[in-house]
């Protein structure tokens, strides 16, 4: 499996716009927990997974001015336009060091090779007494009643994807050790739970149930048929529930 980008889905704008609900959908919840915090405090961040950047518009709505960041351009070509956008690994970012007032990423730890160098960088681009926010997720807390088969199947083999590329799809406990580690101090800790009683089951199973089914499915035409009639079951059953956590760590650079 390649590493995530828009130009591996057969429907870019379908997979661009599952991107933003899920961001809309997530950030109801989130935004309180990010301004406790501190991200709001920061004045200019660097957003590092940017992705289509609805995190850095509900920012840039509280008055922060947010340079975009993202390994692949498809996608970052629709974070706002009059933020800077710049095309860059995280474990390597292209700025000096002490340039920021806060850094902010989500979504992103699980994904990289090497999360620790990730949040390294972070802390090193922003300015003493800035504060870096990271937020991820834990593989192992995504549940579903009833079971949703395809589903399941689509966790295991992003599971198996994630060991081959040396990636920790179950970072989000390690979140504050991370943050720790790169030598933040003021260390915060939260975890959030977003259940489909909270956002809806449509959402819920979008946003929980689905990810990457597109990719890891592609070219098995009956199994996506499968995954798709086994969500839409789901959804319609009014004694599903489904429940994730979201992890979010922060800490004061020194």
């Amino acid at each position: 499996m390649t590493a995530y980008s828009l130009r591996t889905f057969d429907s870019p704008e379908r997979e661009l716009e599952r991107l933003r609900a899920q961001v809309r959908a997530g950030l109801a919840t989130e935004a309180p927990v990010y301004e406790r915090h501190g991200l709001l405090a920061t004045g200019d961040v660097i957003d590092v997974g940017a992705g289509s950047g609805e995190p850095a518009r509900w920012m840039r709505s509280h008055g922060l001015h947010v340079t975009c960041v993202d390994l692949d351009p498809a996608i970052l070509s629709h974070a706002p336009s009059d933020s800077p956008r710049v095309v860059a690994r995280g474990d390597a970012l292209p700025f000096a060091s002490a340039t920021f007032g806060g850094a902010f990423s989500r979504f992103l730890l699980q994904h990289v090779p090497d999360a620790a160098a990730v949040v390294k960088e972070l802390v090193r681009v922003v300015r003493p007494g800035g504060r870096v926010v990271v937020m991820d997720t834990d593989l192992r807390t995504f549940l579903a009643h009833p079971r949703v088969p395809s589903s399941e199947l689509a966790r295991e083999r992003w599971l198996a994807h994630a060991r081959e590329r040396d990636a920790d799809p179950f970072v989000g406990v390690r979140l504050r050790s991370l943050v720790i580690d790169a030598g933040c101090a003021d260390v915060r800790t939260d975890v959030l739970t977003i259940s489909s009683d909270t956002i809806g089951r449509g959402a819920f199973a979008d946003v929980a149930l689905s990810p990457h089914a597109r990719v890891l499915f592609r070219g098995e035409e009956a199994l996506l048929a499968t995954a798709e009639r086994e969500l839409s079951d789901w959804v319609d059953r009014p004694d599903a529930f489904g429940v994730v956590s979201l992890f979010v760590a922060s800490g004061r650079v020194e």
